[in-house]
This record gives structure tokens, sequence and C-alpha cells, in this order.
């Protein structure tokens, strides 16, 4: 329903990339795999870098520097979740 409702922009959101889902048999889980590979493409031509909560890192040699991160997240919850995601997508977090 969201593809076939939006009119001007979809803002896709993933904790997962494409290459996280390995080539299936199953169409379903193939035309996801695909469509992510090409949002994927398509995020890195217009926007290298994008991160949730209006965040602006500073970004150095593959490190973040994001100041009063607590600020703009609203729970502890939504922190961890965000140092898991930045972890598991290689880059380098000091505290």
């Amino acid at each position: 329903v969201l593809l076939s409702r939006a009119r001007q922009k979809i803002d896709f959101f993933a904790s997962v990339k494409s290459e996280d889902f390995k080539i299936s048999a199953n169409p379903a889980i193939e035309l996801l795999r695909k469509f992510m590979a090409k949002a994927e493409k398509n995020n890195e031509k217009e926007h290298p870098l994008q991160f949730p909560y209006a965040l602006s890192p500073e970004v150095n040699n593959n490190v973040l520097t994001i100041k009063q991160v607590y600020a703009d997240l609203e729970n502890s919850r939504e922190l961890v979740t965000f140092y898991n995601t930045l972890i598991q997508r290689g880059w380098k977090i000091e505290h």
C-alpha cells in the first residue's frame, strides 16, 4: 500500500542492508533484496550519509562525532539501537 499511495516521495529506513539477504528462490524476498539494493545505490549518489533524528555528525577517518546525541534521542533504547546499527555498519564509535 505504501508504494502504491506515495505521491511524491518515499523515505525508506532500514536497519539491514540488501547484502544481509541471501539470493533466494522466494520471489518476495528476492524483490525486497533488489529493492533495497536499488535504494542503497540511489541514496549513495544523492546523499552519501544520512542519519535519523536530524543528527549531523562530524565524520573524520571513519569516526563519527555526535555532540549531545542524548538530546535528540527520546530514550535509552533508541540510543542503544542507533549505536548497534552504526557498529554493524563498520563505524568506529568513541565514547
